[in-house]
């Protein structure tokens, strides 16, 4: 019996396991889950939306609310006093979220695991920015006063 033949059903579970499946396992999972299949698009269109969003947001606001030039690094604008704090560690909490669930359909593919690592770091650099002085100049959202949480 050829791979044609054969229904989608009867093929998915062999498929998964195998970590080069690639498109066969998308193809399948699209044909026996559609729902899945378009949550795993919405999600990678919205980490790429976040994700080309972020720079164009803070550098843009930084220049035309604030008047600054850009800073050095995205980084820097976790210590920005405005809401530009916010929108860089709520969008680095959904890239990295999003990086490692929408893989989840290939739980072994070489693209899976460097999906997931991805957001690991994302949510790595969320919760423990880098520290540098010039960053945290006046209006620092820091306090002396308080220790680091790292």
């Amino acid at each position: 019996m050829s791979a044609t033949t054969v229904p989608a059903a009867d093929r998915l579970p062999s498929m998964v396991t195998s970590p080069t499946a690639g498109a066969a396992v998308e193809d399948a999972i699209r044909e026996l889950r559609p729902n899945l299949y378009k949550s795993f698009l919405y999600t990678r269109f919205l980490v790429g939306v976040v994700g080309v969003l972020l720079p164009i947001m803070l550098i843009g606001s930084d220049l035309v609310v604030f008047g600054n030039a850009p800073r050095g690094s995205l980084s820097a604008y976790y210590y920005h006093p405005s809401f530009l704090h916010v929108w860089f560690v709520g969008s680095l909490w959904a890239i990295g979220v999003g990086l490692m669930v929408y893989m989840g359909t290939r739980k072994s593919s070489t693209a899976g695991l460097l999906s997931t690592f991805a957001g690991v770091a994302a949510l790595v650099v969320a919760l423990f920015p880098p520290v540098t002085s010039e960053w945290m100049g006046v209006g620092s959202r820091r306090s002396t006063s308080s220790p680091p949480l790292w």
